[in-house]
């Protein structure tokens, strides 16, 4: 009986913190939507906090739930965590969605089209326009938390790495994006290493990958 009421109370614990993880989740889209991206990594610290609580609490549940369990005649082999249920379908979602550093190029240049300095909805429409004939189906799919669509999510996560980086402003009006000095050098070197078929791509890119943004984004040029 102590045993059934320990396992019922744990449920209920881990389904609070679930409740908790999607009110965050809910909340830092929203935030992200609206360009306040200093509550955004607050909430972040908060999320993360919860889902390493529930982790723990996890742990502890399969801790009580292997202990009960007769000791096994042979040692099981260990399994592959690459080859689990739920790592083959995180996978297989991820293999669906265009990478979110396929975005940070397609900025850089959508705002030097626009002058450097542009309206978000207008850099949204800049950046589909050089990259929407590379993007998935499910990349414009919305958000299961929210109404924000994934591509243009996925934009504004990048936009709030760049502002971090330095290579746009972080001092802008709200709803504008400029790009700095620094972010135009960024661009530049991109372009010079892409026209030289240097293979490996500095800063935060990989060679493989974005070399190939780096050719269809020159095609637009030409």
């Amino acid at each position: 009986m102590h045993q059934q009421r320990l396992d019922q109370a744990i449920g209920r614990f881990l389904a609070a913190l679930d409740e908790i993880l999607t009110g965050l989740r809910e909340d830092i889209a929203a935030r992200v939507h609206a360009g306040d991206f200093a509550s955004v990594q607050q909430l972040s610290r908060d999320a993360q906090r919860v889902q390493e609580l529930r982790q723990y609490v996890q742990q502890f549940q399969q801790f009580r739930f292997e202990a009960a369990l007769p000791e096994p005649a042979t040692p099981a082999p260990p399994q592959d965590k690459q080859n689990k249920p739920e790592n083959r379908r995180r996978r297989a979602a991820r293999d669906n969605l265009t990478p979110q550093r396929a975005y940070r190029l397609p900025i850089l240049k959508a705002l030097e089209i626009l002058g450097g300095r542009a309206p978000v909805r207008d850099v949204l429409r800049e950046v589909h326009r050089l990259i929407g004939h590379r993007l998935k189906p499910d990349d414009y799919a919305r958000l299961p938390m929210g109404n924000d669509i994934r591509w243009e999510n996925a934009v504004m996560w990048v936009r709030f790495e760049f502002r971090q980086q330095g290579y746009l402003r972080s001092d802008s009006p709200k709803g504008i994006w400029e790009i700095t000095d620094a972010g135009r050098a960024l661009l530049r070197q991109l372009e010079q290493e892409s026209s030289t078929e240097v293979h490996e791509v500095k800063e935060t890119y990989t060679a493989e990958e974005d070399d190939e943004d780096l050719l269809w984004l020159l095609e637009e040029e030409t």
